[in-house]
């Protein structure tokens, strides 16, 4: 009786650890460079080809102010039928993600329901999209190994 007990307690113990973790991780703040951070991801998954963006270009695409936030990497392609894209925000405060990652799902949203009907394999690629938030940066990753994306993203923070 004692033993069991015991083995409650350390089970409880255990997933105590384990949400203060999984809390520590969210609230993390990073130094990282976003255009460090862009260049690992783009590595990882294959989007070295895409062409770095400017802040108006980030505003024109998201219909967000740039300035809102604390730095950023934005890499797409010239090409109107090429969904593959990467951004990687850091925002002023860890509080400001749900907002753009709100806007972010939107976005993907509204572009699945234009390549759908017509573009199935871009469509396919926004489906699988990755949307991560760790502590105050944001990856946003439309690419053909999201996995990759996400974990280089984790890695270069």
């Amino acid at each position: 009786m004692k033993f069991l007990r015991v083995k409650e307690l350390l089970c409880v113990a255990v997933l105590v650890l384990f949400v203060f973790a999984a809390i520590a991780q969210k609230g993390r703040v990073s130094d990282a460079a976003p255009a460090d951070v862009g260049a690992a991801v783009s590595a990882a998954c294959g989007l070295e080809q895409l062409e770095v963006r400017g802040d108006k270009a980030f505003k024109k695409e998201f219909g967000l102010d740039p300035q809102q936030f604390s730095g950023g990497y934005y890499a797409a392609s010239d090409d109107v039928m090429e969904v593959r894209e990467l951004l990687i925000v850091r925002l002023k405060s860890s509080d400001d993600g749900a907002a753009l990652t709100e806007t972010l799902r939107r976005r993907v949203e509204q572009k699945i329901v234009l390549f759908e009907g017509y573009a199935a394999e871009q469509a396919a690629l926004l489906k699988n999209y990755r949307l991560k938030q760790s502590g105050n940066f944001v990856l946003f990753a439309v690419c053909d190994s999201p996995s990759e994306a996400v974990k280089a993203f984790s890695r270069a923070l």
